[in-house]
């Protein structure tokens, strides 16, 4: 059954560091690792250690913000884009005043003969406390969801819709994962991820993968088997523990050598 990483990056960690990290997650058998901070971060240099890489630079400084790594042995790159979500404010507040973008990446698991698409985010930081700020003391009730939509920062809805347009309606094939800064754990993330991904479901750790907060997590088409969150500590590698799932695409037959 495939294995799917999450590896956050530190922008301030040396490159060699970080691929010593990778080289640890493929001894655990994952196939498909999304990387978060890597504007600055030689990823095309993994290729050598067997990882293919499908990473954009660009001028823009949040081109190059997401990569998603995948054995070469097992799976084939079919495709991927860097994806403008949100177009940045100079008064917006913290990443969200640089230009937002996702990599999606099409994928073709030699294995299994299955064509999953996969798209690597990075939610820009300090969210989960414009959200607490503006929900304190505030009771959602039965319409819950309505309040909490229109109780989310302009940037943060924008982020959401243009996220929700690269999937096709109901999609079945597509799992997001990254570092969101939301933490998972939480009620209202999850009723917030429900309303723009009805078709989707949070995997998440039980355990915090950035001190106490679980905010490395995968939102995954609820058709898949998905299970078994794993911790790896990170160590000097970055600031966050990388995560792991196992997934296994249902009516299908996954062999795993």
């Amino acid at each position: 059954m495939p294995q799917l990483g999450i590896a956050s990056g530190r922008y301030d960690r040396p490159d060699e560091d970080f691929a010593r990290g990778l080289d640890a997650l493929a001894d655990h058998g994952l196939e498909v690792v999304v990387t978060t901070e890597c504007a600055g971060r030689d990823v095309e240099g993994l290729a050598p250690r067997g990882w293919d890489v499908a990473h954009r630079r660009g001028s823009d400084r949040g081109r190059g913000e997401c990569a998603v790594l995948t054995r070469a042995s097992r799976v084939r790159v079919a495709g991927s884009a860097s994806v403008r979500l949100t177009k940045g404010h100079p008064r917006a507040g913290g990443r969200f005043t640089h230009d937002s973008y996702a990599t999606r990446v099409r994928l073709w698991h030699m294995p299994s003969g299955y064509r999953p698409t996969v798209v690597a985010v990075h939610m820009p930081a300090h969210v989960e406390t414009l959200m607490r700020r503006r929900l304190s003391g505030r009771r959602l009730g039965r319409l819950g969801v309505v309040r909490l939509l229109t109780t989310a920062p302009r940037q943060v809805r924008l982020y959401m819709e243009a996220l929700t347009a690269l999937l096709p309606l109901a999609d079945a094939d597509t799992a997001i994962g990254g570092d969101w800064n939301l933490d998972a754990r939480r009620g209202w993330v999850r009723l917030l991820m429900r309303a723009y991904f009805p078709h989707h479901r949070i995997v998440a750790c039980s355990t915090g993968t950035h001190g106490e907060r679980v905010i490395d997590w995968w939102l995954v088409p609820r058709r898949w088997d998905a299970s078994h969150p794993r911790i790896h500590a990170s160590g000097s590698y970055s600031d966050h523990d990388w995560t792991w799932i196992t997934a296994r695409w249902r009516g299908l037959t996954t062999v795993t050598r």
